[in-house]
């Protein structure tokens, strides 16, 4: 009789655990789910906030450097934002936009100030040259990177030196001896040729605006003698200036002449040769 007993007791106790477990499970999931629509529900409010509030409105752009034709014209093109939130936007899908409409950016920087205002920092690129390819007669600016850049925002009033290629694939090689030229030598270009061959040829700016341009014939695009024919040729538009002659053509490019001094069959290798265009009065 009593282990009976102890049976009915052991059951209703296992009952009681059971639907206390099930109370307790249910009363959990009732928290975690109302929890979760808790935060939607706050998720929800706060999007409307930031997104629809007068408070975070655009109510101001401003672009930087101001005052510039490529300042207004950006301007123009975000004013579209004006009055929206300003959490609505992409500042990467924005600077995208810039860069697809206006090539001649360089960089682009997005500033959200809260509450309520936006600045646009930008820097454009710099032509380096004015490119002419083949045939062609029409002139094109481009950067340092040989990218091609419209004077749609450019306000530069730049001298630029005309780099005339016989192709596209010879653009790079002139702009690399341009920036060489640009680091080591303050003598201004007025042309840079580059032919099929990769022979560079360039025009002196002349110091006196009559005086006609000297060119120089400089050869292939070695990086490694740039050093020596630039003091080859420093050399000698020295000693012309010395003797006050203006040489028409200057030949820096590295040939084999015949060493008859000293009549052994010898060879010298980069003599320049000088066609002068007026001699001493």
């Amino acid at each position: 009789m009593k282990q009976i007993k102890q049976k009915v007791v052991l059951r209703s106790k296992i009952r009681r655990a059971h639907w206390k477990g099930f109370f307790w499970s249910g009363w959990k999931t009732f928290i975690i789910f109302s929890s979760i629509l808790l935060f939607a529900y706050s998720l929800i409010l706060g999007r409307q906030f930031l997104l629809q509030d007068d408070y975070f409105l655009v109510k101001s752009i401003s672009v930087e450097p101001e005052g510039s034709k490529a300042a207004a014209l950006i301007l123009k093109q975000i004013s579209s934002l004006k009055g929206k939130s300003i959490w609505s936007y992409s500042g990467q899908k924005v600077k995208q936009r810039l860069k697809d409409t206006f090539p001649e950016i360089r960089i682009v920087r997005i500033h959200r100030t809260l509450p309520n205002k936006i600045k646009v920092n930008f820097d454009l690129r710099r032509g380096v040259a004015l490119v002419r390819v083949g045939s062609s007669e029409s002139l094109k600016r481009v950067d340092e990177e040989g990218r091609f850049i419209p004077k749609r925002l450019s306000e530069d009033v730049e001298n630029l030196p005309e780099l005339a290629v016989a192709s596209n694939v010879h653009i790079p090689m002139g702009l690399s001896f341009l920036k060489m030229w640009a680091e080591k030598e303050k003598l201004k270009l007025s042309q840079i040729e580059v032919d099929s061959w990769g022979e560079v040829s360039l025009s002196l700016e002349s110091k006196e605006s009559e005086s006609q341009s000297t060119k120089v014939i400089w050869g292939s695009m070695d990086s490694e003698k740039f050093d020596e024919k630039l003091n080859r040729l420093k050399t000698v538009l020295a000693d012309l200036e010395k003797k006050s002659l203006v040489a028409q053509v200057i030949q820096i490019k590295d040939v084999l002449i015949p060493n008859r001094e000293k009549g052994d069959g010898g060879q010298i290798v980069g003599k320049a040769f000088v066609q002068l265009s007026k001699v001493p009065s």
